[in-house]
């Protein structure tokens, strides 16, 4: 697991029997980024960005454009092989994340998405590890 940290009031939630077979990366470089990750997930090779290390601002009226946003992953997630989570990723429980997918949105409990964007390709589906 590798954890870039350089924000501050930063949190990293890591459920219990979660667990990742190869690299997990997260980005926490912005000040209160935060990831939730539920119980009973598994990852490979998954990197989480909740904030873009760098600030986009509209040149007119000087707002923010891409301002650190959680990451939410729900209880027994499956994120395969080179998938990507940015701010604003909601993955409901029981949900899976194909192979070299980008989140950045909702997934439904109890899907499989994948794709980039990442969409919900099948519902009511199950897994085993």
């Amino acid at each position: 697991m590798q954890v870039y940290l350089k924000g501050n009031d930063c949190r990293l939630e890591f459920g219990e029997r979660s667990k990742c077979n190869s690299l997990f990366f997260v980005n926490l470089a912005e000040d209160d980024c935060v990831v939730q990750i539920g119980n009973d997930c598994l990852f490979s090779s998954v990197r989480m960005r909740p904030s873009d290390s760098h600030e986009i601002r509209d040149i007119t009226t000087g707002e923010r454009m891409n301002p650190p946003q959680p990451i939410t992953v729900g209880n027994h997630v499956w994120i395969a092989e080179d998938a990507i989570l940015l701010g604003g990723s909601e993955i409901g429980d029981g949900s899976v994340i194909g192979a070299r997918s980008l989140v950045n949105g909702t997934i439904p409990a109890n899907s499989l998405a994948v794709g980039v964007p990442a969409r919900a390709v099948r519902n009511n589906i199950q897994w085993k590890e």
